[in-house]
């Protein structure tokens, strides 16, 4: 019996030391990240079979308090994504269709849907706030529906229209369309209200001739009002397309209906982005697919530009699908791709943030993953795993990787109310949530 009592004594002495120890934590050989120099399963990088072990948490995502998640009605190929003063509208095409759908921004509760089959699809989607107007568009057709019940205003076809005439642009109170004759000797772009969208006029047309070219082709606009002169200015590129491969950037002056600057020849690659041109502080951002500009509208002056080679003498810095945005005033942040040959494990999205006036790299963020951008005034946002970035000094404020099967396909920021709010994709799934997350104090 004493035996028995003096192990007892011994083993509660061993399992008391042993408590006020640190846990010891096994070190893996390799990196369970798929996409590291050192994964254990590199395999499994970019690979859509990736198996799903976990969804979405209900509770924190990303660092961030779930305000209120939301299935996707249905997902198939996200298009469009807009959030509103009061509604968030996705746009998605299925395997039988497609589905624009509307949530509240305040509960995330669906509120109507539209699939009409009046169109396979709708490529574009825009939102006009004054008049809770959608408008939906797919090549010539131009839909407006009403933004708190889904009901159709109107429809109608615009005629003739470039290969890429299917972006329109809400500009103001106009949606533009970008056009060209049913012969391709004329190219421009027409509008109309918001409020009719019924009766369309031509904002600027140009003949062939005019152009140097052939089938002049607008494919990215936007508009800038000189505080001088009060002039409304269109700030547009035409791809002169092949066999010229020749791209254009131009400004129309719409009070006076002229030119009022062009420059020819803009790209070597003849190609473009065709996302909306970015304008900030009087100064237009153009990307063609190896270029990037900066130009003073009033004037029309180059300020700076980088123009980046192809390979084999460097990874091609391609901005065909660029997005940018300024930073305290000063910094142009600017989320792009590196093509180092055909192979999709051989492309990545970086960032790189130019002094906005001399076009100086101040410094670059590689393989960040990155495709979307959104500036507060602290901080950067991206639709990357790294959420949020310092955008003084490019240092990450949140790194960690919480759910690596999870894509953040977009992200909108409501400053007012601190709301992240954002469409998560989950690999290997057809699956997708909206989320709205809390903001923690600090990150904007």
């Amino acid at each position: 019996m004493r035996t028995i009592l003096i192990i007892n004594i011994i083993l509660l002495s061993l399992l008391s030391f042993l408590a006020c120890e640190e846990p010891i934590t096994p070190i893996p050989d390799c990196n369970p990240n798929p996409c590291a120099e050192d994964a254990c399963e590199p395999e499994l990088c970019n690979s859509d079979t990736t198996t799903v072990d976990e969804e979405p948490s209900d509770s924190v995502l990303y660092n961030m308090n779930v305000l209120w998640k939301s299935d996707l009605p249905s997902y198939g190929y996200l298009h469009n994504y807009i959030v509103t003063d009061q509604f968030i509208l996705t746009n998605l095409s299925e395997a039988d269709g497609y589905q624009i759908s509307c949530l509240s921004k305040e509960t995330g509760e669906l509120l109507w849907t539209f699939s009409d089959p009046i169109v396979d699809r709708f490529s574009d989607l825009h939102f006009h706030q004054p008049t809770q107007t959608v408008i939906a568009q797919r090549w010539g057709t131009v839909v407006a529906l009403d933004g708190a019940t889904g009901d159709i205003l109107s429809k109608n076809q615009v005629g003739s229209f470039s290969r890429t005439g299917t972006l329109g642009k809400l500009l103001g109170d106009y949606y533009y369309v970008p056009v060209k004759s049913a012969d391709k000797t004329e190219g421009g772009a027409i509008r109309s209200h918001v409020s009719n969208l019924q009766t369309w006029n031509w904002v600027y047309k140009m003949h062939i001739d005019s152009m140097d070219g052939i089938e002049p082709d607008t494919d990215s606009f936007n508009h800038w009002f000189d505080p001088e002169t009060g002039d409304e200015i269109l700030v547009l590129q035409h791809r002169m397309a092949f066999p010229t491969r020749r791209i254009d950037l131009l400004a129309y002056n719409l009070t006076a209906d002229s030119i009022l600057w062009w420059h020819k020849d803009i790209d070597p690659a003849g190609n473009s982005n065709i996302q909306q041109i970015d304008i900030f502080e009087g100064k237009a951002v153009f990307f063609g697919s190896s270029s990037l500009h900066c130009v003073d509208i009033s004037t029309g002056n180059i300020l700076w530009n980088k123009i980046h080679p192809a390979p084999p003498e460097t990874p091609s810095k391609s901005f065909m699908f660029s997005t940018a945005e300024l930073f305290d005033n000063n910094k142009l942040w600017i989320a792009y791709g590196d093509y180092y040959s055909s192979s999709i494990n051989d492309y990545s999205n970086n960032i790189m943030i130019l002094d906005f006036q001399s076009g100086q790299l101040l410094f670059e963020i590689e393989d960040a993953q990155s495709s979307i951008l959104y500036a507060t005034k602290n901080s950067v946002f991206t639709n990357s795993d790294i959420l949020i970035i310092d955008g003084s000094s490019g240092q990450a404020i949140l790194t960690e990787e919480v759910h690596p099967n999870l894509n953040v396909a977009q992200i909108s920021i409501d400053e007012n109310t601190k709301t992240l709010f954002s469409i998560i994709t989950v690999n290997g799934k057809q699956e997708a949530y909206i989320y709205a997350l809390e903001i923690p104090e600090g990150w904007l």
